[in-house]
């Protein structure tokens, strides 16, 4: 696409490589021209990472899946901290991935919504202290990126 051909083209169809100059010698690199543990390493690891803030805001998502029998957390309030369990431990596999480590954004976001639902639904004094606990912890853990262990070309500026 940036030799100038259609996006939709290279987008459907794909394209070749510019060849060299005339008088100059093509270089090409093979990733796999490695040692078999760094192939192994980078083709299990590579890309994905889970830095402690995320690790830390899955185990607060785990934790929330389990307040009825830890909090004693009934109806409406059990629900809705089931619901913003799951969806942080799913935002938090997500945001594990190098290219995907924007979208933690979405935990400050159900941090933010913590906040509000012992308020909505009736919640006696230990839950409405946990749960906002909770709810403040979630939006400081995704303040943070996080380490970025591989390069992805113009994709580096976007991994804020």
């Amino acid at each position: 696409m940036r030799a100038g051909q259609p996006w939709l083209r290279v987008l459907f169809l794909g394209d070749t490589d510019e060849l060299p100059a005339a008088g100059t010698q093509r270089v090409d690199s093979d990733e796999f021209d490695q040692p078999p543990g760094v192939v192994l390493r980078r083709i299990v690891g590579g890309g994905v990472s889970l830095p402690w803030n995320l690790a830390l805001a899955g185990l607060i998502g785990l934790s929330l899946l389990f307040t009825r029998v830890t909090l004693g957390a009934q109806g409406g309030l059990a629900d809705a901290h089931h619901i913003i369990g799951c969806a942080v431990l799913t935002v938090a596999a997500i945001a594990a991935a190098d290219v995907a480590r924007p979208a933690r954004a979405l935990v400050a976001l159900l941090g933010v919504g913590l906040l509000f639902v012992p308020w909505l639904f009736d919640a006696d004094t230990l839950q409405l202290a946990v749960t906002l606990g909770l709810g403040i912890a979630l939006v400081l853990l995704s303040v943070r990126r996080g380490p970025i262990l591989e390069r992805y070309g113009a994709w580096n500026r976007l991994l804020v």
